[in-house]
Parts: C-alpha cells; structure tokens; sequence
C-alpha cells in the first residue's frame, strides 16, 4: 500500500480467485486488537519509542486559508496537497472548519453536475454546453470557504498518544484527523498514511 499509494488491496487466492479485500482500515482495527502498545511494530525492530504522540507524527504542510478565501483558490490549494483537505483558520489560527474535495461536490451537486465535470468545463471553454465557463469561474470566485467548510469536527491533540488517535479515527470513520493546541489553534493533521508509515517504517 506504502509503494503503491493505493489504498485497498485485492486478496487471492493461490489459483488468482479473488477471496476479498484489505483496507487500511482493516489494518488498523487490527493493531487496535492485536497490539495496543505497539508490540508488533517493536517486533519489526522498528524504534517506537520516539513515536508515541500525534505531534511526533504530525503533518504540518496542510494548507490553511481564511473565511473569505474564495473556492477557485481553495480549490488550487487542495489540488496541491496530497492530504486533499485545507483548514480554515481565523487571524489569530484557530480552527473554524475543514474543506476536502467531498466538500465541494456536496456544495455545488443539488444545482449542478458536480465540480469536477464543471471545472473540466471550465478548462474547455469553447466547449458549446448549456452551463457556461464563465458563470461557473464567478460562482467560484463569489464562493467563500467559510460557506462551503464543514464546522463539526472531531480535533485531536499532539500529546494524544498515537494509539488513542487511531482508536479515535476507527470508532468515527475518519481518515484524516485535525489537530489543534489546547486554544484550538490549528497545527496540523494526520492521516491513515502517515499512520501506517509511522507502523511500517515508510518514509514521513
């Protein structure tokens, strides 16, 4: 999963007949019931011992833009990261919201085709189509991410021990976690992948 970037694995059995699927979530519920305490990463010689809060394994590069901030940059942004999420964050930093690209095809659908096809539109626009580029480029720029976040979010702390943030992520079907200061100021997030490369030793 780690060198293919894939997310689900296919399972066969000796003769190539597919017997189900594995998720990374399926591997997490494992760790959860098998080794708590990171038992089976220590068997791996793998050192653990520097990795036992959600700070250590924190991504920082998350993108993080203002209420204002329209959707055409907003999406730019999340096209830029590969953790597919930005926060939304008032002037002093704290955590108002986060917009994934779900986000903005459940913002634009009820009226529209879903903002993947529009924005194809919009990078064709001579392309003779009942709804015009034009109209879809200021919808985007009219659009603030403060309209189009989602404000109920589960948060994590860095001092949160690792296995407490997977058992959290399990029981609310997260993948991805955000993770603010004891003032809600954002400072990051983790994801399934970055757990499993904390697990396996990938690269951060």
């Amino acid at each position: 999963m780690l060198t293919k970037g894939v997310k689900r694995l296919p399972v066969v059995d000796e003769t190539g007949r597919l017997t189900g699927m594995l998720s990374r979530l399926d591997i997490f519920r494992t760790v959860m019931r098998e080794a708590p305490d990171w038992n089976a990463f220590k068997a791996q010689q793998i050192e653990v011992e520097q990795l036992k809060r959600v700070g250590d394994i924190l991504r920082r590069d998350v993108h993080t833009v203002s209420p204002e901030t329209p959707l055409n940059e907003v999406i730019r942004l999340i096209d830029d990261n590969d953790i597919q999420r930005v926060a939304v964050v008032d002037d002093e930093g704290m955590l108002l919201g986060l917009i994934s690209d779900r986000d903005l095809l459940r913002y634009f659908k009820p009226e529209q085709e879903g903002i993947w096809h529009l924005l194809a539109k919009v990078k064709n626009p001579f392309k003779q189509e009942a709804y015009r580029a034009g109209d879809l480029q200021q919808c985007l720029a009219q659009t603030t991410a403060g309209a189009a976040m989602t404000s109920e979010l589960i948060t994590a702390r860095e001092e949160m021990l690792i296995e407490e943030a997977i058992a959290l992520m399990i029981d609310k079907g997260l993948k991805r976690l955000p993770v603010v200061d004891n003032d809600r100021r954002f400072k990051g997030m983790i994801s399934r992948d970055s757990l499993l490369r904390t697990g396996f030793g990938g690269p951060a």
